[in-house]
């Protein structure tokens, strides 16, 4: 079927213009966004360069799981283009150890918002510049179409065979990591669930963690 693209030269964000077309298969993007936000609605910095999309699907899978779709189509994308990238759960996509990408999924009047952000040409600010990264030589508008081809072809399977993608580009499993939450633990991350969460060993108990911050300690 394939995704109508409506471009905008400059937004509040691409989820709030999303909102107001909900139109499946159309993706919205922005040369530049003022209000760009993340999980737990932190600011993106979202200036000219970088990729800046929100996908509207009607799809039976659940945000958590369309999130790591996101990420999934991120990488694999990136990985045609000659970029190797990996997935720290739930939602970044690393590039030569720091943050390249990010994805957030939200239900809306019965469809899904898919947002992600991608540092691409854009200037990354010297504040984060020890945690962010881009790509200067690849440009928005060549990413644009191979992301959306594997995306759309992401979105067609099952959540098992999502759930094996993921594990294929993460970045995640197998690592100590600390969960930053309501509680914050530190432990060794096992597995996903089959709906997309992550199970964190700590002293023996599989702790499964539902929402929060990982910070992969080695």
């Amino acid at each position: 079927m394939g995704f109508q693209v409506i471009y905008f030269p400059y937004v509040s964000s691409t989820q709030e213009i999303a909102k107001n077309i909900l139109m499946d298969r159309v993706a919205i993007v922005a040369d530049e966004q003022n209000a760009g936000r993340g999980r737990r609605g932190r600011i993106w910095h979202s200036p000219p360069g970088g990729l800046w999309i929100t996908a509207i699907l009607k799809s039976t899978l659940e945000p958590q799981i369309l999130s790591l779709v996101g990420g999934i189509a991120i990488a694999k994308a990136l990985e045609k283009k000659g970029y190797k990238a990996c997935l720290k759960w739930p939602n970044d996509v690393i590039y030569k150890g720091k943050k390249l990408a990010g994805v957030i999924g939200e239900h809306y009047k019965g469809y899904i918002l898919l947002g992600m952000g991608i540092n691409l040409q854009n200037d990354i600010p010297e504040e984060i510049r020890d945690i962010a990264i881009n790509i200067p030589n690849l440009p928005r508008d060549d990413l644009l179409p191979t992301l959306l081809e594997t995306l759309e072809d992401e979105i067609a399977k099952e959540r098992d065979e999502i759930i094996k993608d993921w594990k294929k580009y993460n970045c995640t499993l197998g690592k100590k990591v600390k969960i930053v939450e309501d509680e914050s633990f530190v432990g060794l991350a096992k597995d996903l669930t089959p709906e997309g969460f992550l199970l964190v060993e700590k002293e023996g108990e599989i702790k499964k963690v539902v929402a929060g911050d990982v910070i992969i300690l080695q």
